[in-house]
């Protein structure tokens, strides 16, 4: 079980990620498993080494250190659903559809705008709660308890404030991507006009069910 757990655990590679229109249910299927379990034999080996070596880690100033990690943290953000979510609200609204014009995700075409700016939004202020309560002198070693509140907090309270299939959109275990179009072609010039066509579509099938609830009669007379 071993090996079969450290194959599953392994870094999969070579698998499509895009999903086609025509076939919105098409399953990843990973081609070859890379093992990993040597790569992480050889971290816990250098981790053990830096242990011996503490006094020499005391000669590298803090500054370089916090850079190092700074990098670090940069680094990951490229490919950050939360990180393009947030560069998607700083963009210029008449430059959003350029979003379009190269492979993007599935919620894009799916969640109105607004929806994914209020999920951000709401994603950034608990995230910079939790940041900010680590800065809070002793309280800061109970930020581990805000982070397991969480998912009774995505479990029964985030439901309440989006609808259900958007949640599922926004919050995929696995990201769906799209091809690139044309927006143009498309009939999606940016984003507040596709959220104006999802009104105008509301609005229609509100009136055609009010026009239902009228009854038409014909009233003959004879000569």
């Amino acid at each position: 079980t071993g090996a079969m757990t450290g194959a599953m655990t392994g870094a999969m590679t070579g698998a499509s990620r895009s999903t086609s229109r025509k076939d919105a249910s098409a399953v990843v299927v990973p081609i070859r498993v890379v093992e990993t379990r040597g790569a992480n034999l050889f971290q816990s080996l250098l981790i053990g080494a830096c242990l011996g070596l503490t006094p020499a880690i005391r000669w590298i100033p803090t500054s370089l250190l916090w850079s190092y990690f700074a990098f670090m943290a940069l680094e990951s953000l490229p490919g950050s659903q939360l990180w393009e979510r947030t560069l998607l609200l700083l963009t210029d609204p008449r430059r959003r559809y350029k979003v379009y014009e190269k492979p993007h995700v599935a919620f894009l075409e799916t969640v109105p705008f607004r929806v994914i700016a209020g999920f951000t939004a709401l994603q950034l202020a608990i995230v910079g709660g939790i940041y900010g309560l680590t800065w809070a002198g002793l309280a800061g070693i109970l930020f581990p308890i805000p982070i397991m509140l969480l998912v009774p907090f995505r479990q029964w309270v985030l439901p309440r404030l989006f609808r259900e299939q958007h949640l599922r959109e926004l919050d995929k275990t696995e990201e769906e991507e799209l091809d690139a179009l044309d927006p143009r072609e498309a009939g999606v010039l940016d984003f507040e006009h596709q959220e104006l066509e999802l009104k105008l579509e509301e609005e229609d099938d509100h009136l055609e069910h009010q026009m239902h609830r009228f009854r038409v009669v014909h009233r003959l007379r004879r000569r």
